[in-house]
C-alpha cells in the first residue's frame, strides 16, 4: 500500500513540475493584457517563475507527506 501511495505522489509531484510553470505563465500573459502597458516577456517569465515555486513547495510537502521523512 506504501508503494502505492509513493507512486501516485511521485506521479502528481511530477505532473505539478510540468503543469504550473505554464499554467504561471499563462496567467501572466492574461495579467499583462488586462493592465495597461508592461513588458510581456517579463510577465510570462515571472509567472513561469512563480508557477515553478509553486510546483517545487506543493512536490516537497507532497513528498514529504508520502513517506514520512523531514525535509532535508
Amino acid at each position: 500500500m506504501a508503494d502505492r501511495l509513493t507512486n501516485r505522489a511521485e506521479r502528481i509531484a511530477v505532473i505539478l513540475s510540468y503543469v504550473l510553470p505554464v499554467l504561471g505563465g499563462t496567467i501572466g500573459i492574461f495579467w499583462i493584457n488586462a493592465t495597461s502597458g508592461g513588458s510581456p516577456l517579463l510577465g510570462v517569465a515571472g509567472g513561469a517563475v512563480a508557477g515553478w515555486i509553486v510546483a517545487a513547495v506543493l512536490s516537497r510537502l507532497l513528498l514529504r507527506g508520502s513517506d514520512g521523512k523531514k525535509w532535508k
